[in-house]
């Protein structure tokens, strides 16, 4: 795909904080070191399908600031809004694409190889619900301070059940619009298609509106979009 140069933004309005890999490495070494990490991680040879191969660069430019992400076939444009290394990213694609495995091993990557300055979280939706539901209601404010701040990616989402514990609760309501709202940091998300609608964009899209429309807003002009097509790759 090729990117209208008006789709670009390299605003400086505001400086997002968010984790680096060193701009001095070339990315082909980075992805090498991704490689050997992956299998560390995971204890299977990362699979070097196109698709893949193409989202571990742009998460590889991403995280160094550099403009070579905005040369990625995997972007998806929204109308209206920009692509930019100033927002997070939103990776929807079909289940066993590897979007989960790819990020883990990012967050190692970044954490321990390159040791970022500031860390890169990986949280599954269903295990922040679980927390949510186990704190005590004098802890809740805690809770809410650990997930409205820092970068994190959010792995699943959409998947989640409302918590029930103080009543029914969409606690990913809440995270988003607090997260979305300060600019200064970021998430990464991970979500799949629609079951009986495999790689329409727009219908998966369309299904953050669970979380009503202040918070629909939000995650558009807050993101960029990225498309896998990929059928699953798991045995």
């Amino acid at each position: 795909m090729e990117i209208d140069i008006n789709l670009l933004t390299k605003s400086n309005e505001f400086e997002l904080i968010k984790p680096r890999l060193p701009e001095t490495i070339e990315a082909k070494k980075i992805y090498q070191f991704f490689k050997i990490q992956y299998f560390r991680d995971h204890q299977v040879p990362f699979i070097e399908n196109i698709e893949a191969k193409q989202l571990v660069y742009t998460l590889i430019y991403y995280f160094q600031n550099k403009d070579n992400f905005f040369n990625s076939n995997l972007l998806y444009p929204i109308i209206g809004t920009n692509f930019s290394l100033q927002k997070g990213l939103i990776i929807i694609g079909g289940y066993g694409t590897g979007k989960s495995t790819i990020l883990k091993t990012f967050q190692n990557l970044i954490n321990s190889v390159f040791k970022s300055q500031i860390t890169l979280k990986f949280n599954a939706v269903i295990d922040v619900v679980q927390e949510f539901e186990t704190t005590i209601q004098e802890n809740i404010s805690a809770f809410n301070e650990k997930y409205n701040n820092g970068y994190r990616i959010f792995d699943d989402l959409k998947s989640e059940k409302e918590a029930s514990r103080f009543g029914k609760k969409d606690i990913f309501k809440e995270i988003l619009f607090k997260r979305c709202e300060n600019k200064k940091i970021a998430s990464i998300i991970t979500a799949n298609y629609q079951e009986e609608n495999p790689n329409n964009m727009e219908l998966a899209i369309e299904e953050f509106y669970r979380y009503e429309g202040r918070v629909y807003d939000r995650i558009i002009g807050s993101f960029n979009f990225i498309q896998l097509q990929d059928k699953s790759y798991r045995k």
